[in-house]
């Protein structure tokens, strides 16, 4: 494994930042947030939208992790830009781009965009350091999109200017470095060092994709130790679901589906770690396995209370031991473990549609558990959150992410603080019937806040960036404040056959987030 350090000059980059209210239907001759009618009740204090329009050469702008830190009174976001989708060899390329925004206006603070040798590179994760003072990001870069020659890198960034600080490139754990095709997905930091939890191809005659923990100094960036994870079997697959650490940095929990003994088989893996001594040992691991050995079990997201000592992961758990897989019912299962020790705390499975709800996120805080995802309900789709109590994992409520006359939603994403809990995801366009009845499955950023003791709404925005494009909640923070902060893909469409996709911050104040307007979708 090698160690270097980024030097290049970050590039100019245009984005564009307005700190008016612009608009959960934003029609762009107005600038008026016009919501549907009666359920939208918030617009944007402020949104940023990344403007591909200045950066002809790289159109494609793809969000992947957002954070929000209040003791570095920062949103740190990771993202892409990806140049036309392949060059005159067929080749497509991307680069990192790593924005310091401030949370309060949605000004830019910084834009980095750290030069990668290989012509396509993604980051995947992204970490504020407690002390406020550092911003940790994973991913990758390998020689061409689709090319399996990965290699892992790691970087820490100035939280208040964005200067690399050190950037780290490391091999997975194999000699032949360029054959371990290393990504990193999670990153976290414990007692001055920093945790990546990534992904391998294991070594023949394995191949699969394996799990691979590093653990490097918070101050240099050298890898101090690497602990491959195992699956339940030596030759399966696994899928990276989160990476937490216990408030005393003493363990760490890494979450993720691996390939079990059936033939269908999915198991939801745990496993802790011991830092002690700057080392990776594994404490404990739990593989469940649901109703048996041939039905599968996927995580589809992971996220802990250090404080309570708890890690939760969530997804989705057949109800049928001897059914193939697209022919059974699935329920919504959730399981809770003691960081430290392993211990199972509990468990809850829930039946929240006639044949499946997908999760897609959890989020835990103050003795809550909040897990959202999609479902059918009467042949359209819905979104829905399920309140779960932190301590026994009863059910405490379920409530719809959803708006009248719109038949398409999901949720993506939960954050939770104290009594406050805000969701994201997407909603069949709000333009839809009226501009393009034709496109009518396009979608708008939803995004729905909740009060975590009981899952009643408290508001409601949606995001329409164009009348033609595809729009997506991604990920989303809030404050103990109720500051909510929703991060997007946005498209805009130069016609009905082109897409260009842009990222998106929206903030949403609890103090300054105006009202909506009357609606006037139609109106003259």
């Amino acid at each position: 494994m090698a160690s270097s350090l980024v030097i290049r000059m970050a590039l100019s980059i245009v984005l564009a930042a307005t700190a008016v209210a612009p608009a959960a239907a934003l029609q762009p001759e107005e600038e008026r947030c016009l919501p549907v009618p009666v359920v939208d009740d918030r617009c944007e204090s402020w949104q940023l939208v990344h403007d591909p329009v200045a950066d002809a050469d790289e159109p494609y702008q793809q969000p992947s992790a957002m954070v929000t830190s209040t003791s570095a009174d920062l949103i740190a976001v990771a993202g892409y830009g990806a140049q036309d989708l392949f060059d005159t060899q067929g080749q497509a390329h991307s680069a990192w781009r790593i924005l310091g925004i401030d949370p309060d206006t949605g000004e830019v603070r910084w834009l980095s965009r750290p030069g990668l040798t290989d012509a396509y590179s993604r980051p995947l994760g992204i970490h504020i350091t407690d002390d406020g003072s550092t911003v940790l990001v994973a991913g990758y870069r390998a020689s061409a999109f689709g090319q399996a020659d990965a290699l892992m890198v790691v970087m820490a960034l100035d939280a208040a200017t964005g200067a690399v600080r050190w950037s780290t490139t490391v091999d997975g754990g194999r000699a032949d470095a360029r054959s371990a095709d290393a990504r990193g997905w999670f990153v976290a930091e414990a007692d001055g060092s920093v945790l990546v939890l990534g992904t391998h191809r294991q070594a023949p005659p394995a191949v699969a994709q394996g799990l691979v923990v590093v653990r490097l100094d918070g101050a240099t960036g050298e890898p101090t130790a690497i602990r491959l994870v195992p699956g339940v079997i030596p030759t399966g697959t696994s899928v990276p679901a989160g990476l937490a650490v216990s408030a005393d940095g003493s363990h760490a929990v890494v979450g993720a589906t691996v390939d079990g003994v059936g033939t269908y088989d999915l198991d939801m893996l745990a496993v802790g770690l011991d830092l002690s001594g700057g080392g990776l040992d594994v404490a404990w691991s739990h593989a469940w396995d649901g109703v048996g050995a041939n039905a599968p079990d996927r995580v589809h997201g992971m996220a802990a209370d250090p404080e309570d000592g708890l890690v939760v992961l969530t997804g989705i758990s057949s109800n049928d031991v001897d059914g193939p897989p697209f022919d059974v019912d699935y329920a919504t299962a959730t399981i809770a473990y003691d960081m430290q020790t392993g211990a199972r705390r509990w468990l809850s499975r829930e039946m929240l549609a006639e044949r499946i709800a997908m999760p897609s996120g959890v989020a835990v805080d103050d003795g809550r558990v909040v897990v959202v995802g999609g479902r059918s309900v009467d042949g359209t789709g819905q979104g829905y959150a399920l309140g779960l109590d932190a301590t026994d994992g009863s059910t405490g409520w379920v409530a719809p992410i959803d708006t009248p006359d719109r038949d398409r939603e999901t949720a993506t994403a939960v954050a939770v603080s104290g009594d406050h809990v805000v969701v994201t995801g997407s909603s069949s366009s709000s333009v839809a019937a009226t501009v393009m009845p034709n496109r009518a499955t396009i979608s708008d950023t939803l995004t729905v806040a909740l009060s975590a003791s009981d899952g009643a709404p408290r508001w409601t925005a949606r995001h329409n960036s164009t009348d033609i494009g595809d729009d997506a909640g991604r990920a989303v923070t809030v404050t103990p404040s109720g500051d909510a902060h929703v991060l997007s893909q946005v498209t805009r469409n130069i016609d009905m056959d082109e897409n260009f996709y842009d990222l998106a911050v929206l903030g949403y104040l609890h103090t300054a987030t105006p009202l909506a307007l009357p609606d006037a979708i139609g109106q003259s």
